[in-house]
């Protein structure tokens, strides 16, 4: 266990002497009661006291993929001190229908909580995967023994082209953007692009602050980030392709601890590395008709 988690809990433990006064509330909510199937939603419990002990509640018809994630924040008011915290699960739906994911139990200074239930309904989604678009990431990285978490479906490169079908001389965009919704701890550029049969402007973009939004894609919602935008003209006709974007990732993983206190702080990480690539892309390039051609 870090020593920063240590600390933390002993100003929890420190911090309860002074708790007086306030009425304790323990909440269960989620980002989205109506979601798709292969959807990512998170649930969050959050209790305005000192937690002593947590019980999460049957995830049925669900999948988790993360946490618990965990924060916590200290108010003082007129000497009076209250701990709050909140834990966070990532789950996906599995399968259409209306589901109850049922109420968590807290203990708070000696007393037990319960939480409110929370209904989810479940509705038909595209097929969940990078594999299902034109220019989603490929991953190669190290063997995952936790099947529930599933990297090459949270982290990946997709690489998107304005036009496919265009004549010899036509300008294209093509931008190579990164899908996350997993920690990432630390990167590196493997492989740039080859653009074979193009002649190529890269479009600057601001590497020193990643400006990242939010996209929904394949039913699930994922931080994106732009990695690279480039303008090509095709030099000839035929079918020609441009090659991956490669990168190495180290992400964090969750993975099952036994221990109170490592489950007590959100439980137990690895850190992993992980290989993707975006998908090649095909260009079909046609001649330039005979009439009108310089």
């Amino acid at each position: 266990m870090s020593f920063k988690k240590i600390i933390l809990y002993l100003t929890l433990l420190l911090c309860s002497n002074h708790l007086f006064g306030a009425d304790i509330t323990f909440t269960a909510s989620a980002s989205s009661t109506k979601v798709a199937v292969g959807e990512v939603f998170e649930v969050s419990f959050a209790v305005n006291g000192n937690l002593q002990r947590f019980g999460p509640p049957a995830f049925e018809g669900f999948q988790v993929v993360g946490g618990p994630n965990q924060s916590s924040s200290m108010t003082n008011i007129n000497g009076a001190t209250t701990v709050s915290m909140s834990l966070g699960y990532d789950l996906v739906a599995l399968k259409e229908g209306v589901y109850t994911i049922p109420s968590a139990v807290a203990v708070v200074d000696g007393k037990q909580y319960r939480s409110n239930a929370i209904k989810i309904t479940v509705v038909k989604g595209p097929p969940n995967g990078q594999g299902a678009s034109r220019g989603a990431a490929v991953g190669a990285g190290s063997a995952n023994p936790d099947a529930s978490f599933d990297i090459s479906k949270r982290l990946f490169i997709r690489a998107v082209s304005d036009k496919t079908n265009v004549y010899q001389g036509e300008q294209l965009a093509v931008t190579y953007k990164l899908y996350t919704n997993i920690d990432i701890v630390d990167n590196a550029l493997d492989k740039l692009p080859d653009f074979n049969g193009f002649w190529s402007q890269e479009i600057k973009i601001n590497t020193q602050s990643v400006d990242w939004t939010t996209e929904i894609f394949n039913g699930a919602r994922y931080n994106v980030a732009v990695l690279k935008k480039v303008i090509l003209l095709p030099e000839r006709f035929g079918k020609l392709a441009l090659d991956p974007l490669g990168m190495t990732f180290i992400v964090r993983q969750q993975v099952p601890s036994n221990d109170p206190m490592e489950q007590f702080f959100g439980g137990a990480v690895k850190d992993v590395k992980y290989k993707i690539k975006s998908l090649p892309i095909s260009i079909s390039v046609k001649p330039l008709p005979e009439k009108g051609k310089p």
